[in-house]
């Protein structure tokens, strides 16, 4: 290795590195550091054999060398020991440390990623032969706060068709463990990535604990057929991960979908059968009127009316899925609803009457309030919102200038408080104590909707009311 005068630097292809902590395990096949160039950028700086090295490059030479960091972690430079890499937020092995299951948009997100990343590989040829979580690396983009999943360690990375030895046994496929090496083929990419995938559902296949030597026997053992069955049994209510599964995790190599072909078919990427959505209609349908039943004849006279908007929403749902499928695959551009919300410090406990009083445009001027930017197809938040000072100026100019932005707002909070709650930060802080019972979410919104309609109107602008009706 190459040095300077200083003892933790090292110079690659010119530029010097200076070395801050080790970020890999003692013992391993390569060296993983966390070093800080000498324009003070952080880089990671992996250090390994002229051949995994090689392997490294080669392997973003097939991808596209000036695109290659669209689908892998990005090779900023390198020489014949060392490779400098872009910075990762973390892999999907820490995260899952700390929340061992992905909620569904979160998976929806990495199934997207991984999946348009290897179905470029099945384009080029390449094999990564290694995919697992410890090899999954989320980045986070600085300005927008948006999450990329990348593909990186390419140590056992081949061209189709060519042996290797090296893989990790928990999520290897089971034609790799069987004996002697064999020619390599995407669909070994595709297995690994179903049990990856598993992991990511808080259900792996095997336990961490478990000995390289138990999980192979494990893999050429008669069981693994009925184990498989019954973990896709264990996702019958999510039909679209149980189709996903059942295409990836097939014993016959032949009988796995290619990435390409679960992208097409908009597995795990939002995609309904049409059993499935009958499916999730009665399930919606059957959950509201127990409901309905269980509570008094006030409840039950707008028991009708819930279902058939949880019945509106599920047909948006259901028309909007295959748009879905198109904005996680890049193929359109999300939109984005401007979401405008109060900010408030701690849950309320105000009533009724006193939220609607809160919620009036005119107490809404010198305020802080927070925008967000949700998709309206995902109904997820894009970024952390940001906060906003509201002028003093009249309600007139208040409401032409960020009307459309508070009555996406309040639709929200009408909407939310029929379904007891979307999946939007400070939501739950603004709402308080409103979601206690059904009658108190009913009265609340009858208050809200028919005293804010009377507000707009106050103001001369009944054409903003409509969202109350």
């Amino acid at each position: 290795m190459e040095k300077t005068g200083h003892l933790d630097d090292v110079i690659v292809n010119g530029r010097k590195f200076t070395l801050i902590d080790r970020l890999s395990a003692d013992g391993g096949n390569s060296e993983i550091w966390k070093a800080q160039d000498e324009d003070g950028a952080i880089r990671v700086l992996k250090i390994a054999s002229p051949e995994q090295v090689k392997k490294e490059v080669d392997a973003r030479k097939m991808l596209d060398w000036d695109t290659h960091q669209k689908y892998a972690l990005k090779v900023e430079s390198y020489d014949d020991t060392r490779l400098v890499l872009e910075v990762a937020n973390r892999t999907l092995a820490d995260k899952l440390m700390m929340t061992p299951k992905l909620q569904r948009p979160d998976l929806i997100k990495l199934a997207h990623d991984l999946l348009k990343a290897m179905q470029h590989f099945e384009t080029v040829g390449l094999v990564h032969g290694d995919v697992k979580p410890a090899n999954i690396f989320q980045m986070v983009d600085p300005l927008t706060n948006d999450i990329t999943w990348k593909l990186g360690d390419f140590d056992e990375a081949r061209k189709v068709g060519e042996r290797g030895k090296g893989f990790t046994a928990q999520f290897a496929a089971p034609e790799v463990v069987n004996g002697e090496p064999i020619p390599a083929q995407t669909s070994m990419d595709v297995w690994s990535f179903g049990l990856v995938v598993l992991a990511a559902d808080g259900r792996p296949l095997f336990d961490k604990s478990q000995l390289d030597t138990e999980v192979i026997a494990e893999l050429a053992s008669d069981n693994l057929k009925a184990r498989l069955i019954s973990i896709k049994q264990a996702s019958e209510n999510d039909h679209s991960l149980t189709s996903a599964l059942d295409a990836m995790l097939q014993i016959d190599p032949k009988q796995r979908k290619s990435a390409g072909g679960l992208l097409t078919g908009s597995l795990l990427t939002g995609g309904f059968t049409s059993s499935g959505r009958k499916h999730a209609n009665a399930e919606i349908i059957s959950e509201v009127q127990k409901v309905g039943a269980a509570t008094n004849a006030e409840v039950r006279k707008v028991g009708a009316e819930i279902i058939a908007e949880v019945q509106k929403v599920g047909a948006s749902v259901i028309c909007n899925s295959s748009m879905l499928g198109a904005l996680l695959q890049g193929e359109h551009d999300c939109p984005r609803w401007l979401v405008m919300l109060p900010k408030r410090k701690a849950k309320s406990s105000l009533t009724s009457e006193g939220w609607l009083k809160e919620l009036k445009p005119n107490n809404w001027m010198n305020k802080t309030v927070i925008l967000y930017f949700i998709c309206p197809v995902t109904m997820c938040v894009v970024g952390d919102g940001f906060e906003l000072k509201l002028p003093g100026s009249s309600t007139q100019d208040l409401m032409l200038k960020y009307g459309p932005a508070l009555r996406v707002g309040m639709s929200l909070l009408t909407l939310a408080v029929r379904v007891s709650g979307l999946p939007i930060p400070n939501l739950s802080d603004i709402m308080g104590g409103t979601f206690d019972t059904v009658k108190d979410q009913m009265s609340f919104y009858e208050a809200l909707s028919g005293g804010f309609a009377e507000e707009l109107a106050s103001i001369g602008l009944e054409g903003l009311k409509a969202w109350t009706t």
